[in-house]
């Protein structure tokens, strides 16, 4: 039984979240709606988690895309001032 212990309930969750699914084995357990009601919430909270996630790692790669984005104004702007100003002197 998928669900006889704590550990082989996780096992079957973790199995469930990365696409192995099986129906038949929530109707096996003792208590299938609770099972059921178990499932659902996990599958819920697992795909808001991944969702998180995800966009998190976006986030990340936009805010350092927008300081180096930043610093090669910086650089640009430095070079023109030394340009235009500096290079009269």
């Amino acid at each position: 039984m998928e669900f006889a212990s704590i550990a082989d309930t996780i096992y079957t969750m973790f199995t469930t979240s990365i696409g192995g699914y099986d129906p038949n084995a929530y109707r096996d357990a003792n208590l299938e709606i609770a099972a059921l009601i178990g499932f659902i919430a996990f599958i819920i909270m697992s795909t808001i988690m991944m969702l998180n996630i995800f966009i998190a790692m976006i986030n990340n790669t936009y805010q350092k895309n927008i300081a180096s984005r930043q610093a090669q104004i910086t650089y640009a702007v430095s070079l023109l001032f030394n340009l235009l100003f500096l290079a009269s002197l």
